[in-house]
Parts: C-alpha cells; structure tokens; sequence
C-alpha cells in the first residue's frame, strides 16, 4: 500500500504548486524507502535533518527559479544527488517507476548510488520543487 501512495503523490507534488504537507509526505515515503535500500546493503539507517531539507529546498527553488541545473555549493562535508523531472510526464513516470522514481533513477547512476548507500553518511535532507527533486547527505 506504501508503494501505491507514492504512485499517486510524486505526479501531483512535483509537477504543481507543492504545499508544506505534500513536501513533508513526499520526504517521508522517499526517507523509508531510502533506508529500506542501505539496510539492503548494510548501511545504517539516515536521520533527517531539518538543516539538510531547508538547503535542498532551497537549491530545489533556486535551480527552477534560475533554469540552471547543477549542484550547489554546500557549506559542510557532504553528498548531494540533483535531478531535473522536468523532462517527464506525469503518465511516463509511472509507467518508468518500479517503485519509487526519484530513487530508481539515483540508483541507476553509479555517483549517485554511491551516495545512496555511501556507510559514513548519517543525516539526510530533501527538497521538491516543480520538477527539480535535491537529496543532500552529511
């Protein structure tokens, strides 16, 4: 059932004005998803961190706002995975997906994989915003 919800959310968060609660849902399903993938390759689970979601956001809206894709310029020790959704259409995300999008495309990509699973990362923030989907590690 957690899968199908997903399903149903991502189009409608990512591709309109996402409120706080659509935010804040779309982070919890990808955070259980994300640590149900490193406990499947032994690393630990990732706390979030409301510091890591309020950059990520922030990158997320400034990469819309000025139509540059590219990662940023983190102040602190850490990973970041970026992608652009805005090359997909609502009914060719779900038709694509195997489970949930945004992490399926990272762990097709070997630097973003690595992110994903990488042992030494405790904390994790998220950021949505029409398209643009930013995941930084610490």
């Amino acid at each position: 059932m957690k899968k199908l919800l997903v399903i149903l959310l991502l189009p409608f968060s990512l591709y309109s004005q996402s409120t706080q609660e659509q935010i804040d849902s779309l982070r919890y399903y990808m955070h259980l998803e994300l640590n149900e993938y490193r406990a499947e390759h032994r690393s630990q689970k990732l706390e979030i961190s409301d510091k890591l979601n309020d950059f990520a956001q922030n990158w997320a809206e400034t990469m819309f706002k000025t139509g540059e894709f590219k990662h940023s310029k983190r102040p602190f020790n850490s990973g970041e995975n970026i992608l652009d959704g805005n090359d997909y259409s609502p009914t060719s995300l779900i038709s694509k997906m195997k489970s949930h999008w945004i992490l399926y495309h990272w762990k097709n990509s070997p630097g973003h994989n690595k992110n994903l699973i990488w042992y030494a990362y405790t904390k994790v923030g998220y950021g949505f915003y029409k398209g643009y989907a930013v995941q930084i590690f610490e």
